[in-house]
């Protein structure tokens, strides 16, 4: 940025940031040129910072807001929570604050977190759930517990598992209890080589049958 004045300042880089926004500049005599480089954004969530030039005699002061987005991989996660949360009648789910909020979305209700940011748990059982589970699913790689019902809540899913379930490779518990999906379980639940739990029960409107022996056989 280049800041032009006839009076001599100084400036600030808020202490949040000091570890992502750093200058080296070039001076000359009553035009000043700050070059501020902006590392990559691993974090989950937006993050803004802010820089405060001072004039050193009047004390006067003027800010200049940084706002870096996330980054893509933590916005394919965020796009996969809302179209769940959109196709299951997310705005009538009896624990639905924060979800679709810019809140941290460690603070979303039936979410968990690694130390990292990803999505590890999502807990969907919710009487208020309606709908059919998206395909974007899928889009959730470190998903590690899926819960899609219990025994003491009805949640009203439509329409079957879909396919794209078998790309949470590192699955390791998934239940799905008094759960009214139909049809048959998708094949690509034999990709979840990671699987150590699968508990199905009360599950009426799925085909009958044994369990296939390719789930996780990966």
């Amino acid at each position: 940025m280049t800041v032009k004045a006839n009076t001599e300042y100084d400036y600030v880089i808020s202490e949040s940031c000091r570890e992502w926004i750093t200058e080296s500049t070039t001076r000359g005599l009553t035009e000043y040129t700050h070059t501020f480089k902006i590392a990559p954004n691993d974090q989950y969530d937006e993050r803004i910072g802010v820089i405060t030039f001072r004039d050193t005699k009047t004390g006067a002061t003027e800010e200049v807001q940084v706002r870096q987005g996330i980054s893509p991989e933590f916005e394919a996660e965020r796009a996969a929570r809302m179209a769940i949360f959109n196709a299951l009648d997310g705005p009538n789910w009896e624990s639905h604050e924060y979800w679709g909020t810019e809140a941290p979305v460690t603070w979303w209700p039936n979410i968990l977190c690694d130390e990292n940011g990803h999505v590890v748990s999502l807990d969907l059982n919710d009487p208020g759930i309606k709908g059919s589970l998206p395909p974007e699913i899928g889009n959730l790689p470190y998903l590690t517990d899926l819960n899609m019902g219990g025994p003491y809540v009805d949640c009203h899913f439509t329409g079957s598992l879909p396919e794209e379930i078998g790309n949470l490779t590192n699955l390791k518990r998934l239940q799905m209890d008094n759960c009214p999906f139909e049809g048959r379980l998708p094949e690509s639940l034999g990709n979840l080589s990671n699987l150590e739990r699968l508990y199905i029960a009360r599950c009426e409107k799925l085909a009958p049958g044994p369990i296939p022996s390719w789930i996780g056989k990966s």
